[in-house]
């Protein structure tokens, strides 16, 4: 009995410093920034509240408002840019797997985005493309998959080429 209460004890202590060492890794981060482009960028307690599952998702959290696809796939260029957890790895796995963390929630806010936002106009440009190819290269590198992403990836890459 006495095992199991320095057991609890112990879990409880390891669960509270995993807590506080995340907290100030996020503060860490948040203050390293040099520009701020959402509200949760500025303030350690908004970014650990987002990554707090809660209730319904919804993208403009992560994103910020936005009319259509074409800005919301910019917005989260802008910050899965300077998310990446490549960015952060002079500063250790620490930072690594906050960024990580966050890098997943962008993906998946974009995805959401992607579902509920009107498609844009016809036209498409080059720059729409690139944007488009460096989405999926974000979301394929922290592991996160979207409905078609493969088929979409296989031809960009030239895989089905010539297979019509």
């Amino acid at each position: 009995a006495e095992q199991a209460k320095r057991d609890v004890e112990a879990k409880k202590e390891a669960q509270l410093r995993s807590f506080r060492d995340r907290r100030c890794t996020i503060e860490q981060m948040v203050q390293s920034l040099t520009s701020h482009h959402r509200p949760w960028e500025e303030e350690a307690t908004s970014l650990l509240e987002l990554l707090e599952p809660r209730g319904p998702s919804d993208f403009t959290r992560w994103l910020g408002p936005q009319s259509d696809r074409r800005s919301a796939r910019k917005q989260y260029l802008l910050l899965a840019r300077k998310w990446h957890p490549d960015k952060w790895a002079m500063q250790g796995e620490h930072c690594v797997g906050a960024a990580t963390e966050v890098t997943k929630c962008l993906v998946q806010a974009y995805e959401e985005a992607m579902r509920d936002l009107p498609k844009e106009s016809g036209m498409v440009s080059c720059e729409d493309n690139d944007e488009e190819r460096e989405v999926w290269e974000f979301a394929s590198w922290v592991g996160v998959s979207f409905a078609g992403m493969h088929e979409v990836w296989k031809e960009r890459k030239g895989v089905t080429a010539g297979k019509r």
